[in-house]
């Protein structure tokens, strides 16, 4: 049952959306799109990044306390490792865990740090395989991320990119990947 959609400002059209469900006594959930810029420098990249935060925090800021966030973002951006003792130290509340790769960025850090304000985590940075999201030409990267609260990830049973649909669903017929793959979790 959908109980609302939330549509973002005119400048951030076709870069997010949220749609809440929820169906008394079985689920309440709060789902996001999220495209964040590819560009990663300059002061409209900086802007459209940080608008886009802002409105993600304003609509989690409306759910009851009972709506269960579920973020799907393609990031454009990507955590380095986090480690994790072998007695499991250190996985504590973070928003990216130890399966994460790559280079941090300016926007790995924003978004690190707003997930953190709500409790949130990169379900595909913990569960899983840590697989590359994006294949191009010359790299790979983890890019895209499924988000939602630590406590929903306690019923996480697996998070796993599929390479195999991705290479079907691209359009441009190459023989390599190249393009993005579809996390499922």
């Amino acid at each position: 049952h959908v109980r609302r959609v939330f549509d973002p400002p005119a400048a951030l059209q076709g870069r997010a959306g949220a749609v809440r469900f929820h169906r008394p006594g079985v689920a309440d959930l709060l789902v996001f799109v999220l495209y964040f810029p590819v560009k990663r420098a300059g002061d409209v990249a900086r802007r459209t990044v940080k608008a886009l935060i802002a409105w993600t925090a304003g609509v989690l800021d409306q759910a009851p306390a009972r709506t269960t966030p579920i973020l799907l973002l393609d990031g454009n951006a990507s955590f380095p490792p986090r480690p994790v003792a072998a007695d499991g130290a250190g996985e504590g509340r973070a928003p990216s865990g130890p399966l994460s790769f790559g280079k941090g960025s300016w926007v790995a850090k924003l978004l690190e740090h707003h997930w953190q304000s709500y409790d949130l985590a990169a379900v595909n940075t913990w569960h899983g395989t840590g697989a590359p999201t994006w294949h191009g030409a010359k790299a790979r990267s983890q890019i895209d991320y499924v988000v939602t609260t630590h406590e929903a990830m306690q019923s996480v049973v697996g998070c796993e990119a599929w390479t195999d649909a991705a290479r079907e669903l691209q359009l441009s017929g190459a023989a390599r990947l190249t393009d993005h793959v579809p996390l499922v979790v």
